[in-house]
């Protein structure tokens, strides 16, 4: 991931995701899943779900220019922060969340299979934001 501006459409700040195409075209369950994330991502709107400002390519690459999330993986602020207090209140606080994005998705036939914190991220505002869609199943409508 990489942090880009847009200056043309966006003046904010984003995440860049970039994706070499050698790596995911000799792998067709990889570019399969680099299709399947983009679909997801284009038509998901929800808070809890990173939002996808745009995509492009080049000859060597693919990306994906996303919402920034300054707070990182919920990974982190889990491993990094031992003497996190309120724990429980925190975990409940972003499992709520978590529940919430995962079943707007359902209700869209789109299910995540590869949940566990390091994909989900945490946004400005403190929200989860869940991400990587890269070997989901189903098909946002």
């Amino acid at each position: 991931m990489f942090l880009v501006r847009h200056k043309i459409l966006y003046q904010k700040i984003c995440a860049m995701k970039k994706i070499r195409k050698f790596k995911a075209l000799e792998k067709d369950p990889a570019l399969e899943g680099i299709k399947m994330e983009r679909a997801i991502l284009a038509r998901a709107n929800h808070p809890y779900i990173m939002e996808l400002y745009f995509t492009f390519q080049t000859e060597t690459h693919f990306f994906m220019g996303m919402e920034f999330c300054n707070g990182g993986e919920l990974f982190t602020l889990i491993t990094s922060n031992p003497d996190i207090k309120d724990r429980e209140g925190k975990a409940s606080f972003y499992a709520a969340e978590i529940v919430l994005a995962l079943e707007y998705m359902h209700e869209a036939g789109v299910m995540h299979r590869d949940l566990k914190s390091e994909n989900v991220m945490i946004g400005a505002n403190g929200h989860a934001k869940l991400t990587d869609f890269g070997i989901s199943e189903g098909n946002l409508c």
